[in-house]
């Protein structure tokens, strides 16, 4: 389970659709199940989509005039024959889901009748019908209350024991901690929460350095020039860590 976090704005929605094709407009390569995403075309996406990506959104966007239960096993309409099992299996499949996450009580029902924590749960299964080896989560819990957020993130976690693969986008910190993995994105560019980048070491040895050549021209009879220029060499490493560390500061 990895979890991306930044400020709004920084593209972290706009990643999402990348990697969920449903966004082609970028630069350079993406690779998607050992696959080239550049090289296919709108109808090969498409079925990739359909058949290997699960989404989670904060809004639960359900068809407004038909049954919970047609809802859920839209998915399944547009598989390929080659890849569709029968439609008992999929019902069983949705009914399995409902009552591990408490609405098998609304199959019958529309939308419109459901509270918003029914609906977010309905578009959970909706995500998971056709099995997908890939669930993007978008603010999956932003507007649910603390009960159904965390029957959400059990699900999610419970899919990331399995095999799955799960990607959730979140302003929340508590969400957020409760994946495997933490992404920052900032300025465009993301970081690992919590592991020690490269930029890290390179700090770490510049200011270390920096300061041992300040000690040893300070501590030290040298000729002058000789002085100067360790005095300077350490103190320009000094002012390369230090603008490393700064949040705003020079990025690796």
């Amino acid at each position: 389970m990895t979890a991306l976090v930044g400020a709004s704005g920084e593209g972290k929605t706009t990643l999402l659709n990348v990697i969920g094709l449903l966004d082609t407009d970028y630069s350079g390569q993406v690779e998607l199940f050992g696959q080239k995403v550049n090289e296919l075309n709108q109808t090969e996406m498409a079925r990739l989509r359909n058949q290997q990506i699960g989404f989670i959104l904060q809004e639960p966007l359900l068809i407004k005039n038909m049954s919970v239960r047609d809802n859920i096993l839209l998915p399944t309409v547009y598989l390929d024959k080659s890849l569709r099992k029968s439609k008992d299996y999929y019902l069983a499949r949705a009914e399995q889901f409902a009552d591990q996450l408490g609405v098998s009580q609304v199959f019958d029902q529309k939308p419109a009748t459901l509270s918003g924590g029914q609906k977010q749960r309905v578009t959970a299964i909706r995500a998971l019908i056709n099995d997908p080896q890939l669930i993007l989560a978008d603010e999956p819990t932003g507007s649910l209350d603390e009960e159904n957020a965390k029957i959400i993130m059990d699900l999610l976690k419970k899919l990331s024991r399995e095999g799955k693969t799960v990607f959730t986008v979140t302003h929340d910190s508590h969400i957020a901690s409760q994946h495997d993995r933490v992404l920052q994105l900032k300025k465009r560019k993301y970081y690992c929460k919590g592991e020690l980048t490269m930029g890290f070491w390179i700090m770490l040895l510049s200011g270390l350095i920096g300061l041992a050549l300040v000690i040893y021209a300070f501590k030290k009879e040298l000729p002058k020039g000789q002085k100067i220029a360790f005095w300077l060499i350490g103190a320009a490493l000094l002012v390369f860590a230090v603008a490393l560390a700064l949040p705003n500061g020079l990025q690796l």
